[in-house]
C-alpha cells in the first residue's frame, strides 16, 4: 500500500472520529429529556417550546444546554418564554442542572414547592424573578451551596414559616441576592445577622419593599466584596448611613428612610 494511501485511510480515519465525538457530545440521556418532556406539561402555554420534541435531541432544544461529555442537562434559560402554569417536579431529577432561569413567566399565584430544590444541589444560577411566584419561599433553597446568584425579585413571597436566618445558612458562595418585594418582616438585627453569614462573599445585595424595621445594621455597608445595596421601601426602616471611608467599594446605595428615597454613587464612581 503506498504511502498516498496510508495517509488518505489516516485521514479518513481521523475525521470518522471527530464526527463520532461530535455526535456522542451533542446526544443528551433519555432520562433527561423524559424529565424536560414532563416539566413542559406542567405548562400551560408551551407553543414558545416547540423545539422541546421528544424524537430530538434536548441538548439542541431553545434554552437547554448540556454537558458535552455526559450528555446531562446542565442549563434551563425559558427566560420571558411566555409560559404559565405549574413547576412539574420531574424539573427536580435533573441533578446536574447548574443554571436556573424561569424569570419573567406567567406562573401567577402559583405556590413555589417547599421540597425538590435540594436535589438540584449543582446550581449556581438560579433566577426565579418577576414571574408571579407565591407562597413560602422554598426551604430546599438553603441546601444549594454551589449558588453564586438567586433572583426571587417581583414575586408574591414570603417568609412566615422558616425565616431568613435559614434560608442563607449553608449559601457561602452567594454573590447576588435579590429578594425585592418579598414579605421577610424582621428587624435591623434579625436580617443584618441573616444576611451577615453570606457577607463576605456578596457583591449585591437588594431588598427593596421587605417590610424591613428598626434600625438599619450598620455591618452590612462594610461587606468586603458589596458594590451595590438596595433597601428602597421599607418605610419602617430608621437610622442613618454610616461615614462610608475610602477603603469601601460600596459604589451605590438605595435606601429609604421614612419614604424619603436616599441614592448615591459613592465617592463618585
Amino acid at each position: 500500500m503506498t504511502f498516498v494511501a496510508l495517509l488518505s485511510i489516516s485521514l479518513l480515519l481521523f475525521f470518522l472520529s471527530i464526527k463520532t465525538t461530535t455526535l456522542s457530545q451533542a446526544q443528551c440521556l433519555s432520562d433527561q429529556r423524559d424529565a424536560l418532556i414532563q416539566f413542559k406539561h406542567g405548562f400551560n402555554n408551551n407553543t414558545q417550546l416547540h423545539s422541546w420534541n421528544s424524537s430530538t435531541d434536548c441538548c439542541i432544544w431553545d434554552g437547554i444546554e448540556c454537558d458535552d461529555q455526559t450528555g446531562m442537562v446542565t442549563a434551563i434559560n425559558l427566560a420571558a418564554a411566555s409560559i404559565s402554569g405549574e413547576l412539574n417536579p420531574a424539573l427536580f431529577n435533573l441533578s446536574s442542572l447548574q443554571y436556573l432561569d424561569l424569570s419573567s413567566n406567567n406562573f401567577y399565584n402559583i405556590t413555589l414547592p417547599q421540597t425538590g430544590f435540594e436535589r438540584l444541589g449543582n446550581l449556581t444560577d438560579l433566577d426565579l424573578s418577576s414571574s408571579g411566584f407565591a407562597g413560602e419561599i422554598p426551604i430546599g433553597i438553603s441546601s444549594l451551596k454551589h449558588l453564586i446568584s438567586l433572583y426571587l425579585s417581583d414575586n408574591i413571597l414570603h417568609l412566615h414559616e422558616t425565616n431568613l436566618k435559614t434560608v442563607l445558612s449553608n449559601l457561602t458562595n452567594l454573590q447576588i441576592l435579590g429578594l425585592d418585594g418579598a414579605d421577610i418582616s424582621l428587624n435591623g438585627s434579625e436580617w443584618g445577622n441573616a444576611v451577615s453569614q453570606v457577607g463576605i462573599t456578596l457583591v449585591s445585595l437588594s431588598m427593596a419593599n421587605c417590610g424591613l424595621r428598626g434600625n438599619l445594621p450598620d455591618e452590612i455597608f462594610y461587606f468586603t466584596n458589596l458594590t451595590y445595596l438596595d433597601l428602597s421601601s421599607n418605610s419602617k426602616l430608621s437610622g442613618k448611613l454610616p461615614e462610608l471611608t475610602k477603603q469601601s467599594i460600596l459604589q451605590y446605595i438605595n435606601s429609604a428612610f421614612n419614604s424619603k428615597p436616599y441614592k448615591t454613587p459613592i465617592f463618585g464612581l
